[in-house]
């Protein structure tokens, strides 16, 4: 309560102050306890709900991959508010309730624990290189509304968040904190330039990362792409999720995708098949989406979801370019 009241007294003398708020939260939250940490967040976004009350129409975001966005969000604003498990998302809940949009179109329990899970994974596996490099940059590639940089300790690590500029447009809408390393990069991965881009902020020990993002490329397109990266930063690591032929058509068939107007393009086996084709690909490690969360998940989704054939649909690889 006081920490509620504290902070509402700074944003009537003054909104930016919300932006400071959460700053030296980011900044010293290795000095807190948790418990504190997560109150300073919550109170200092629900602040930002009642300073900018107005929603944003999702209808604004192009069709197609541009509204996928929408899916992951949904699933981890949805599973934070359930309170269930260790996955909690403040960030995510203020975007969720900031954007209008008929959300029970992806309303699909299947998917929603291949988003969690995914997610779940791709933060413990951040934070693990975060550890090891504390000066070091990520890129999330395809970052869409992602809030990892809010959900881990990222402490001095450079934050890039990279998507095509009306993503990055609509995101700003939001009023989210302006940070000094946590950084927007309008531009497309299939243009060679965002690469220069990268290069003016980037300049040490680096993760890429992609969630959900690789299997809406072709084939070809996917060649490039990893060609750039191989050819561009060596030395450094990449976080992906990779979804198989049968995980790329069971997505296509979900409501998620129809109502985003879009479908996958290609299938990524696995991040052995990556360094089979590239030979400038180091194959690290992988895991099993579906290996998560069982104790949580409805039985008949734990079921289906634990089948040999489902159980390969989608993995997190961990890869580096040499």
């Amino acid at each position: 309560m006081r920490w509620r009241l504290t902070s509402r007294i700074l944003s009537d003398a003054d909104p930016s102050l919300m932006n400071v708020t959460i700053e030296y939260t980011m900044r010293f939250r290795w000095l807190l306890c948790p418990q504190l940490v997560g109150q300073v967040m919550s109170n200092t976004i629900e602040l930002a709900a009642v300073l900018h009350d107005s929603k944003l129409n999702a209808m604004d975001l192009p069709i197609g991959v541009a509204r996928t966005l929408l899916v992951s969000l949904h699933h981890r604003a949805t599973q934070s508010i359930k309170n269930e498990g260790q996955f909690k998302d403040e960030m995510g809940e203020y975007f969720h309730r900031k954007i209008s949009f008929d959300w029970s179109k992806f309303n699909d329990e299947s998917l929603h624990w291949m988003m969690i899970n995914r997610t779940e994974i791709l933060d413990e596996k951040v934070t693990d290189f975060i550890v090891k490099n504390h000066d070091s940059f990520v890129i999330n590639l395809g970052a869409g509304l992602c809030t990892r940089f809010y959900r881990l300790k990222t402490g001095r690590v450079t934050w890039i968040e990279m998507d095509l500029p009306e993503v990055i447009a609509f995101r700003k809408k939001l009023n989210e904190p302006q940070l000094a390393n946590h950084i927007f990069l309008p531009g497309s991965i299939l243009n060679a330039k965002w690469i220069e881009r990268v290069r003016q902020f980037a300049h040490g020990k680096t993760l890429f990362v992609a969630e959900g993002l690789m299997n809406y490329f072709s084939e070809e397109e996917n060649l490039e792409i990893f060609e750039a990266l191989t050819d561009n930063f060596p030395g450094q690591e990449m976080l992906l999720s990779i979804l198989s032929r049968d995980g790329v058509n069971y997505a296509n068939e979900t409501p998620s995708l129809h109502a985003a107007h879009t479908r996958m393009k290609s299938r990524i086996v696995s991040g052995v098949q990556l360094a089979l084709i590239n030979p400038q690909i180091q194959f690290i490690d992988e895991w099993y989406v579906a290996d998560r969360n069982q104790n949580l998940m409805p039985p008949e989704i734990r079921k289906m979801m634990t089948s040999p054939a489902a159980k390969n649909r989608q993995k997190i690889a961990h890869i580096r370019f040499l």
